[in-house]
């Protein structure tokens, strides 16, 4: 996770904060800047005090403002302070703080080892606090802000306490020991530049050489508060040469170059500097050479000039200095001063020189990593983007198997997040259709799409005809004229396609499980481009939607298939049963592909009698249909040799229990494999005055009679639900039921349900059947459905509901 040794941090923390490594990598690099920034702002205090300068020297509010605020932002924090010791080491003092809204300094003192800051500082090891509203805090101006959860280092030397860093969050848990760890990595650079100046300030103070050279430190304090304000590369070399080297030194020729793409690049500069905008590292010139050694140039005679780069012999200049912008071993780029006459630099003149080409070097690496910063934060921002858009297409292409549903999401996908207009090509058995999937077309759009109406050519050399065939994509970020032009045909076509107008272009192939299944063409208006981005965002979603599509086809193919045998296992035109008045109400729950379940079946015999089969078989799926099967085609069997209820039932009985043996290769698999069945038949025979019945159940629920004037009650008792016991008797229970009575047989689908904690149940039928007379069995069917459905917890199942009338 950490390299002490180069004190560098590892990706596998990528998310410590929210952000990525590098975003913590460019606050590194702020914080090693500020770090030289102390240096010269203690020197600068102690030149103040030898030269009794009433000014106030650099700010350390300047120089630690804006690393601590990047430093906040990277760590996902909502604020960061930085807490000096005081001069006996006993207590910090905030010096700067960032995130509460205002500007701190001075303000609160903390004693050694109180609080949570001096905590850090005694103990002088980072610490992790979940939550500070539980703590003892000498302060209260973090807790009274919001601030929740807190991470702190210290500053601190084998010798000397220096201070404490901390970042505090308004979440609670925002930081780990590990996040600790690396905030201590981070903030090493400072820890040594405060160890450093503390010891400077220490060293007997000696009196300067010259007032011209105090001088030329207070441009240089000016200088460097102008720079930290500075933000942007070129206005840095901009300040340099107009305004800080003319500050010490009036006359020259002043140029900046940086380093870009292999070469030193013109930023700024004045007079002759313009003839040298771009110089490649391996010319024989000083500004390459100076760049390469790493150290400045001072070359004071025009004889040393020549020998030295003799391209120089016939240019202007005699003698200049040339200083390398280096940051910690980073090139940046060069500053150089010329002169049109010899010039002696005198040394504390090359000592403001080589300090302005410092602070030139820390302000351009402070400017381009927050560049770099800005950059990583809009890939970052643009990857989240594209991985929030895949994900939203992933879930919308996913939430149908229906295939006209899944082309609407392509197209609300497409346009016009991707491009204006988009069109789908299936190909089926050599066939291609074409469904254009833009929102919104114009008369010409629509002219057009009405001319192209003829075959797609699969022997195309371009086109969709070259996608189908070849399964290669084609592209073009802006269809160039000429192209149109030559591809019209017709004066009048041409016309159309300007009026049209056409940008960008992407056809791309549908693929999925190996196979080409159409493509998906992408047609920009004009004047808008298809860039490579939008064209990597196509081939991600195109990906989606070739798999989509072909689920939604595969399932549109079982589905078909389905629907057949769905149909095959229910009955097609009821018989006749003279003045039986019978209806059916069946309702299949889940998709089409959820073969099995509930059946019926009703059978009239020779004799006139009439039997009436309901059934639920366990599950779903082939084996259930199969199950389904056998029993509707073991009954209608049975019933050619038997006349009662119970005897075609235990034949039926003893036919699964066969099949559960057949299928079971050993006896512990038998119930493993085994799919049982409920069943419940009634027949009805019309004698003078009404009918006779004789029903018997099979684990079933029972059918229930309705005789006018009197309750409802139950045509038979249970019995053993089907393929548990081949030996088991099953019995017949008659009924005299008169002229105008109801039988009602159903499924448990119809009653396994519930509101509210109570279950709709038999009862609810019988509620039903007792509200009133009902004009047909179709309206006493259809109230029980309706009725069934306002209890929706529960079973989710088939529900299949005969009702008979005599």
């Amino acid at each position: 996770m950490i390299n002490r040794d180069s004190g560098e941090l590892s990706h596998d923390h990528d998310q410590a904060f929210g952000v990525n490594v590098e975003a913590l990598v460019g606050v590194s690099a702020e914080l090693r800047n500020a770090a030289r920034l102390l240096r010269l702002w203690n020197t600068g205090k102690a030149f103040a005090r030898t030269m009794n300068a009433p000014d106030a020297w650099l700010s350390l509010n300047d120089i630690m403002r804006g690393p601590l605020t990047s430093l906040m932002e990277a760590m996902g924090a909502d604020e960061a302070s930085l807490l000096l010791a005081d001069e006996t080491s006993s207590g910090l003092v905030t010096r700067v703080s960032v995130g509460l809204g205002q500007k701190r300094e001075d303000q609160v003192s903390i004693p050694f080892g109180l609080g949570i800051s001096g905590h850090v500082l005694s103990s002088r090891r980072p610490y992790v606090l979940s939550d500070m509203s539980q703590s003892d805090v000498v302060d209260g101006t973090l807790r009274f802000s919001g601030m929740r959860s807190y991470v702190g280092v210290p500053l601190s030397t084998e010798q000397s306490l220096l201070g404490v860093v901390h970042v505090a969050s308004k979440a609670i848990s925002r930081y780990t020991e590990l996040d600790g760890a690396i905030l201590g990595v981070i903030v090493e650079p400072l820890t040594t530049a405060l160890a450093l100046a503390d010891l400077e300030s220490s060293l007997p103070q000696l009196p300067f050489a010259s007032e011209a050279a105090f001088e030329r430190l207070r441009s240089l304090q000016s200088i460097s508060r102008i720079l930290i304000a500075v933000t942007e590369p070129k206005e840095i070399c901009s300040t340099i040469i107009h305004h800080a080297v003319p500050a010490s030194i009036k006359e020259g020729q002043r140029a900046v170059w940086m380093l870009e793409d292999g070469k030193l690049k013109l930023i700024a500069g004045n007079r002759q500097a313009s003839e040298f905008s771009e110089i490649s590292l391996d010319a024989h010139l000083p500004a390459a050479e100076c760049l390469a050694a790493g150290i400045p140039f001072f070359v004071e005679s025009y004889e040393e000039m020549v020998t030295r780069w003799p391209p120089l012999a016939n240019h202007a200049t005699k003698s200049f200095a040339g200083f390398p912008l280096i940051d910690h071993g980073r090139r940046l780029g060069l500053m150089a001063i010329g002169f049109q006459e010899e010039r002696i630099f005198e040394l504390d003149e090359r000592q403001f020189l080589v300090a302005l080409a410092d602070l030139a070097s820390s302000a351009l690496a402070r400017a381009m990593n927050r560049k770099d910063l800005e950059r990583q934060r809009n890939i970052a921002e643009r990857r989240k983007d594209r991985l929030q858009y895949l994900a939203n297409a992933s879930e919308k292409l996913s939430e149908s198997l229906d295939l006209q549903t899944t082309m609407q999401a392509v197209a609300d996908l497409a346009v016009p997040r991707l491009t204006d207009r988009c069109a789908l090509h299936l190909l089926q058995d050599g066939v291609v259709t074409r469904y254009v999937l833009a929102p919104e077309l114009n008369e010409d759009e629509r002219e057009l799409i009405g001319q192209n109406q003829g075959g797609t050519d699969l022997n195309a050399a371009t086109g969709v005809g070259k996608v189908l065939r070849t399964g290669e994509l084609e592209y073009m970020e802006l269809i160039p004229q000429e192209l149109i032009e030559r591809t019209a045909g017709s004066a009048e076509r041409l016309e159309l396609l300007n009026r049209v107008g056409l940008g960008g272009y992407l056809a791309l192939p549908l693929k999925a499980r190996g196979r080409i299944l159409g493509s998906l063409s992408f047609v920009n208006r004009a004047g808008r481009p298809l860039t490579l981005t939008d064209k990597e965002l196509a081939e991600e979603l195109t990906a989606r939607a070739a798999m989509a599509l072909d689920n939604a086809s595969l399932y549109s193919e079982k589905e078909h298939a389905a629907r057949h045998l769905s149909r095959a296992f229910l009955p097609g035109k009821l018989p006749d049963t003279d003045s039986v008045e019978v209806a059916i109400q069946y309702h299949p729950f889940g998709s089409a592909l959820s073969v099995g379940g509930d059946f019926y079946e009703i059978i009239r015999q020779d004799d006139g009698s009439i039997f009436f089969l309901i059934g639920d078989v366990q599950g779903k799926g082939v084996e259930a249909a199969h199950l389904t099967g056998l029993a509707r085609n073991t009954v209608k069997a049975c019933l050619n040799y038997v006349s009662e209820p119970a005897e075609a039932i235990s034949c039926l009985n003893k036919a699964i229990c066969e099949n559960v043996e057949l299928i079971s290769q050993k006896e512990e698999e038998r119930w493993e494999r085994a799919k049982l069945c409920t069943a419940a038949l009634v027949k009805l025979t019309l004698v003078s005055g009404g009918a006779e019945i004789s029903a018997c159940s099979a684990g079933h629920p029972m059918p229930l009679i309705k005789i006018p004037g009197s309750g409802v009650t139950e045509a038979c008792e249970p019995g053993l639900l089907l393929g548990v016991d081949p030996e088991f008797t099953y019995r017949s229970f008659t009924s005299f039921l008169p002229g105008g009575s109801s039988l009602v047989l159903f499924t448990d689908g119809a009653i396994e349900r519930f509101q509210e904690g109570q279950m709709f149940g038999p009862e609810g039928i019988c509620e039903i059947l007792e509200q009133k007379d009902y004009s047909t069995t179709d309206e006493l069917g259809r109230s029980i459905v309706e009725a069934a459905l306002t209890y929706d917890q529960g079973k989710r199942d088939d529900m299949v509901i005969i009702t008979a009338r005599i």
